[in-house]
């Protein structure tokens, strides 16, 4: 087939191989031509990771530098976005990003000074308002009117999209799982090196942020009766507060933290767990957004979960 439709992808999260999964689904359609860029080094919870998959059979995958690695509001290319764009004339340009984020902004002035013909597309997880300093919110006002759809997270995310003034189609797509990686599997040597001492294992997986609820989930657990571990994964600015807290109510000697891991070793650590904890504590500026992915990856590895509040 002669002149393929180009679809260009931009996604910071794809510098993990296993973020690039559904794209080696969508390449296996040969009427469409794919090109992903992607970040060369993305750091987040204490990881600096480079860009793990660089090549593909069905699709292209172009590596670049950036502008302020590890925010997903502020970073943009160095190189190769405009070169890209003036070179596939791309049908669509997914992005998928927060429509403020400076990325977006940066599309934007390429599509419309080498390829106006471009669809724009974009992704949003936000279901809160947030007061973002300028120059974002002209960011977002500039790329939502030149927007052609716009996949939202859940529906309620859709709902403030909305308000926020999109005028644009939309859809709901919530995050997707990989079932090879995130499935029921026994861990025993992991268990064993960590020094698990009971049976039964309580587990929380997640930033150490106060807004994540964690006090009123350690003083849930102060109440439950029999052995268990406490298994904590994850790293934040409120550790010192809450291993503090836990040992003023004598939980010391069932918790175990671990410090942030891998995504590649996520799935071990969902697998130690009995029961996961999902706390958050919703603010005017703040609500857990990524719940229902890691909703989906507990089920999808037969794990129970509980919500707080």
């Amino acid at each position: 087939m002669k002149n393929k439709p180009n679809i260009l992808i931009i996604n910071h999260t794809s510098v993990l191989r296993l973020y690039q999964r559904k794209l080696e689904y969508l390449s296996r359609n040969p009427d469409i031509s794919y090109t992903l860029l992607v970040p060369q080094i993305w750091p987040e919870s204490g990881f600096s990771t480079r860009a793990e998959k660089t090549s593909d059979p069905d699709y292209r995958i172009e590596v670049a530098k950036i502008f302020c690695p590890g925010s997903g509001t502020r970073y943009f290319f160095r190189e190769k976005i405009a070169c890209l764009i003036k070179e596939l004339q791309p049908r669509i340009i997914d992005l998928v990003e927060e429509p403020w984020g400076a990325v977006c902004a940066q599309a934007l002035f390429n599509r419309n000074r080498y390829s106006p013909h471009s669809r724009l597309v974009f992704h949003t997880s936000r279901t809160t308002e947030v007061a973002y300093p300028p120059p974002f919110p002209y960011f977002e006002k500039r790329f939502l009117a030149a927007s052609s759809h716009g996949v939202c997270r859940s529906e309620k995310a859709r709902q403030l999209l909305l308000a926020r003034g999109f005028n644009g189609p939309t859809s709901v797509i919530t995050h997707g799982v990989d079932l090879d990686t995130f499935r029921a599997k026994e861990v025993p040597e992991l268990y064993k090196q960590l020094k698990l001492k009971h049976e039964f294992t309580i587990s929380y997986l997640g930033g150490l942020k106060k807004e994540k609820g964690l006090q009123s989930l350690v003083e849930a657990l102060a109440k439950v009766k029999g052995d268990f571990n406490f298994l904590v994964v994850g790293s934040g600015p409120y550790e010192k507060e809450l291993k503090q807290l836990i040992a003023k109510i004598g939980l010391s000697e069932n918790t175990c933290f671990v410090p942030s891991v891998p995504q590649a070793r996520v799935a071990d650590y969902l697998n130690l767990a009995d029961v996961m904890v999902l706390p958050s504590l919703t603010t005017p500026n703040w609500e857990e957004m990524f719940g229902d992915r890691k909703s989906t990856r507990l089920n999808s590895s037969h794990i129970p979960l509980s919500r707080m509040p």
